[in-house]
């Protein structure tokens, strides 16, 4: 990572989606010399969400992995050489909450919870 010049790469998860877009937005317009990796499993957001952020900062600079966050090997592989790591993956709607809470709070909580420990155990065995 150099501070100086914002050469960092950040993963975000449910990058794809509503809150995910217009922050890649913002960190291309900011850091134009950052990598942006997005973990996706495009659930909610899709590829042309996506697409259309990166074409309006004008970066190529962003890399899509579609994936889900329950998948550790997936994690671990996006996880690898992240600067930052911002969780946004999530089940969002209330329908399929109330149909399904189990696959839910999979989604939602156990993904969570993967993500943390994965990034925790890259820090400390130093893998990036």
């Amino acid at each position: 990572m150099n501070d100086d010049t914002g050469d960092r790469t950040w993963l975000i998860t449910g990058g794809c989606g509503f809150i995910g877009t217009p922050l890649i937005g913002k960190i291309l317009d900011d850091q134009p010399m950052t990598l942006v990796r997005v973990l996706d499993n495009l659930s909610v957001g899709t590829r042309e969400d996506l697409k259309r952020v990166v074409e309006e900062s004008g970066s190529e600079r962003v890399e899509l992995i579609e994936g889900d966050v329950r998948d550790a090997v997936v994690c671990l592989r996006a996880a690898e050489k992240a600067d930052i790591v911002v969780h946004l993956a999530a089940n969002t709607g209330v329908g399929p909450s109330v149909e399904d809470p189990i696959a839910d709070m999979e989604a939602n909580v156990r993904g969570t919870l993967k993500k943390t420990s994965i990034r925790l155990w890259v820090s400390l065995h130093g893998v990036n």
